[in-house]
């Protein structure tokens, strides 16, 4: 499960997220790698690290 550890804006949730499904859908359900890749995009992009940063995988009992 993918989850914010604060609000973010619905416009700058949805940039990031078509950034993040993009990525997982080239890697094969790799979601570390996704949510990486997505974030290296986000900066590369200059999309503020308020938007990015706040994104988290949770499996199971740890986050990652």
């Amino acid at each position: 499960m993918i989850s914010t550890l604060w609000p973010v804006a619905d416009d700058d949730a949805a940039r990031f997220m078509v950034l993040f499904y993009a990525e997982l859908l080239k890697r094969d359900d790799d979601r570390i790698g996704a949510l990486r890749a997505a974030r290296l995009r986000a900066i590369e992009g200059r999309m503020p690290s308020r938007v990015w940063a706040a994104f988290v995988l949770f499996d199971g009992h740890r986050a990652e």
